[in-house]
């Protein structure tokens, strides 16, 4: 029998790509997603799966009652089916899983939680991501 202490789930790297454990984050953060549009979709990579252009990418989606998580391919950033890409590296994965959405700001400025709009800005307010945006405190590139 292993004396060890049992690792918090979110900590290991394989965690950050389980859409269960990002399904239970959506589910106790629902209300920062009250006015996102059904279809709307949030993608969340590995900064190493951004910078080789390919692997698997969390999509949050929303459906007619609320945000659903899923694993999709990744193969860049032009390539991706979503309004809003977020790219962390592990570490800043496993704080926003377990401090929850109060610590983007942080880890925005500390870069380790870049935001990209793959599709034009004004596809975030058409999918009612603008709360989004503003509840996690993200500025949005403009192009």
């Amino acid at each position: 029998m292993s004396t060890q202490a049992p690792q918090k789930l979110a900590a290991r790297p394989a965690a950050h790509q389980d859409p269960r454990i990002w399904q239970s984050w959506l589910d106790r953060n629902a209300e920062m997603f009250a006015s996102v549009q059904a279809g709307a979709r949030i993608g969340v990579v590995r900064r190493r799966e951004l910078a080789l252009g390919r692997g698997e990418m969390i999509v949050w989606e929303r459906n007619a009652r609320c945000m659903r998580a899923g694993v999709e391919p990744f193969t860049g950033i032009g390539e991706c089916d979503v309004e809003v890409l977020l790219a962390l590296d592990d570490a800043a994965q496993a704080a926003l899983l377990c401090d929850g959405p109060e610590v983007a700001r942080r880890l925005v400025h500390e870069r380790r939680l870049q935001v990209f709009v793959p599709g034009a800005p004004a596809d975030i307010s058409r999918a009612g991501l603008d709360e989004f945006i503003d509840t996690l405190a993200l500025a949005v590139p403009q192009h």
